[in-house]
């Protein structure tokens, strides 16, 4: 009884929030949805219903297996049909999973989302889909990727990994966690990598001498900024795709 009485309260303050939102046509719709996360508490909307996560890795000097940091910044889940704005979140990178905190938590409670629910999330700036399509080489979901770019006819991810180094010190086993990337590209329904220069010629053959022109040409911005190099890259075959069905 008390859970079906708490549904309904739940519904209730829900259309009377929903209707004042629309008198308040000046407000942004993402403020919006995250004023009412704020109001209800997202902890009664679903997102904490994971298995709880420890993390059993003991790091040296920082290598942990997190985007970044491992620390919880504030993201966007898009989750199970509902977006979730203001999380308390990081990626593990090892495991490729999700983990969140509950706002109010301050015990080290951590819960490892539904990974087949998540479409999408945002963090550090960063924009990942779950891509669930498999991967012709392991047969598994791709999994989350960065979105780097969307053109007409492209969409270029790019896939972070962390694998784990035993090291031992002082008569303690620790670990060091070591990045690596891959890219990849939508074109069509396929997802081809094109981290190298060949990746890219064995999908675009037409394109051999652009391809190799501008590795040639920007070899510099490929050393310090390979994500930029990538995404010009991409744009220029875009617009030679455009002018090939102009």
């Amino acid at each position: 009884m008390r859970k079906y009485f708490f549904i309904t309260s739940k519904l209730i303050f829900t259309i009377l929030f929903i209707n004042n939102i629309e008198a308040q046509s000046d407000i942004k719709k993402d403020d919006l949805y995250e004023t009412f996360d704020k109001i209800v508490g997202v902890e009664v909307s679903g997102l904490y219903n994971g298995i709880q996560y420890n993390n059993e890795y003991i790091v040296l000097d920082e290598k942990h297996q997190f985007l970044e940091t491992d620390e919880f910044l504030e993201g966007f889940i898009g989750y199970d049909g509902q977006d979730y704005y203001g999380t308390y979140m990081k990626y593990d990178l090892f495991y490729d999973e999700i983990i969140v905190r509950p706002q109010n938590s301050s015990s080290g409670l951590a819960f490892k989302i539904i990974k087949s629910l998540v479409d999408e999330f945002s963090l550090n700036s960063k924009r990942f889909i779950n891509i669930k399509a498999l991967n012709s080489k392991t047969n598994e979901p791709f999994g989350y990727c960065e979105l780097l770019s969307e053109t007409e006819f492209f969409n270029l991810y790019k896939k972070y990994k962390k694998k784990p180094a035993k090291k031992a010190r002082s008569g303690k086993i620790f670990y060091e966690f070591n990045q690596s990337s891959t890219y990849y590209l939508k074109y069509g329904n396929e997802y081809n990598p094109v981290t190298t220069r060949n990746d890219l010629i064995s999908i675009f053959p037409d394109y051999k001498s652009v391809i190799k022109d501008y590795y040639k040409g920007y070899r510099q911005l490929l050393k310090s900024d390979q994500d930029t190099f990538i995404k010009l890259l991409i744009a220029r075959l875009n617009e030679l795709e455009q002018l090939k069905t102009a």
